[in-house]
């Protein structure tokens, strides 16, 4: 994101004031966070399992996944793409206040979440033979990335015309960005294009972002 374009577009609209942040950035405040968790997880494979969210852990009443799932990474990897994403909001949260941005990254990571749980809930409903019910009943979700594509959806509809640079090279307007990524997403969710990344988790939270953005357009002053 090239931030003097991104202000560009949002100072122009109706009111032209930032939010004056009263509290440590908020998209700081989770790097961190996701970061410390990941280091006090260490190597325990059984740690990240249990924390993260399932059929089978919503059935044993582990409603507590759902939301420490979203702070829960398979590898470092993961949690590096993550961060790097979430860090890369850090301008949004001065326009819209940490409050607004709490509330889009955690109920969009919600709904990604619910999403990923309703594909193997109905993938298991119909599994025909053993396997693949135990498959579908065991498949664990974690990761921050619902939460994340939910914030993009939002800075899309919110700053249409912002430059984004997709895969940190190809400068596009924010809003042609979250098409392509949305297209994509779709066609690997219909051809089961990479399966261990949640295809329905990212769309839940463009779906969510995008529902967010309209209930708090009026209320957002920029």
């Amino acid at each position: 994101m090239h931030r003097n374009e991104y202000e560009r577009n949002w100072k122009d609209r109706p009111g032209g004031k930032k939010v004056r942040l009263r509290a440590p950035n908020a998209a700081e405040v989770l790097v961190i966070l996701n970061c410390l968790l990941f280091l006090m997880m260490g190597d325990s494979a059984e740690l990240k399992q249990s924390l993260s969210t399932s059929i089978r852990a919503l059935a044993e009443g582990k409603l507590f996944t759902l939301l420490t799932s979203m702070f829960t990474h398979v590898n470092f990897v993961h949690l590096l793409a993550n961060c790097v994403a979430l860090w890369s909001f850090r301008t949004l949260v001065p326009v819209i206040g940490n409050r607004r941005f709490l509330t889009v990254y955690f109920v969009s990571g919600l709904v990604g979440t619910v999403a990923f749980l309703t594909q193997y809930g109905v993938q298991y409903i119909n599994s025909t033979g053993l396997m693949e019910r135990a498959i579908n009943f065991n498949k664990s979700c974690c990761g921050a990335s619902g939460a994340i594509f939910g914030l993009f959806s939002f800075l899309a509809h919110l700053a249409p015309q912002s430059k984004i640079g997709v895969m940190f090279v190809i400068p596009l307007p924010a809003i042609r960005a979250l098409q392509l990524i949305t297209l994509f997403e779709v066609v690997r969710f219909l051809f089961d294009i990479s399966p261990e990344i949640s295809a329905t988790g990212h769309l839940g939270g463009i779906v969510a972002g995008r529902l967010l953005y309209k209930a708090m357009a009026r209320r957002i002053r920029i």
